[in-house]
């Protein structure tokens, strides 16, 4: 499983950010599968599993 930071998620999203281009990359990737199990945590309690 691979643990995945919110600011990525975000990152993805937000066209003006500065990791855009590379957030959105690792976005797709974990939607397409090919990363396997993974969730996105902001480190506190909540998580989004894919």
């Amino acid at each position: 499983m691979y643990v995945v930071d919110s600011n990525v998620f975000i990152g993805a999203f937000n066209p003006r950010d500065a990791y855009h281009k590379e957030a959105s990359s690792i976005i797709l990737s974990i939607d397409k599968g090919e990363v396997g199990e993974s969730l996105i945590t902001d480190g506190e309690k909540n998580a989004l599993y894919f």
